[in-house]
């Protein structure tokens, strides 16, 4: 999932926050895994050309991983680490009818330099997103 909300700062860059999650569960001999990645970052969003609707993006915030793995009989275990969020990408604006565009996108996100809390050892996560995304002017 994402959710993205800003503004052009000027013709051809636009300047937002953007919310990036992914989550995954596994079951295995009846241990249910799950991981999820969260990053709230700045993103600038370039275009290059901003006639053709090409750009190209980046950004920095915070980021978060968690694991959770649920065993019958011994419990749920799980642990977190934050650290640097960050993400680079890019797309295209499809203009359709009036304000509205819809615009195909790739983004690798991931966290860094992350401590998990209850070792304090290194733990980071990346994710590479394809996606469609809406966007009004």
């Amino acid at each position: 999932m994402y959710l993205r909300i800003g503004g052009a700062l000027r013709p051809g860059l636009v300047l937002a926050g953007e919310i990036n999650g992914w989550s995954k569960t596994e079951t295995e001999a009846g241990i249910d895994g799950t991981v999820t990645i969260a990053t709230v970052n700045a993103v600038a969003q370039y275009y290059p050309n901003p006639a053709n609707g090409f750009f190209i993006s980046g950004g920095l915030g915070a980021g978060s991983m968690e694991v959770e793995i649920k065993a019958p009989g011994f419990g749920t275990f799980s642990d977190n680490t934050t650290g640097l969020g960050y993400q680079f990408g890019a797309g295209f604006d499809i203009p359709m009818k009036g304000t509205f565009s819809l615009t195909p996108f790739v983004t690798f996100f991931g966290t860094a330099g992350g401590k998990v809390e209850s070792s304090d050892e290194k733990l980071d996560a990346n994710v590479v997103q394809f996606g469609l995304g809406f966007s009004w002017r």
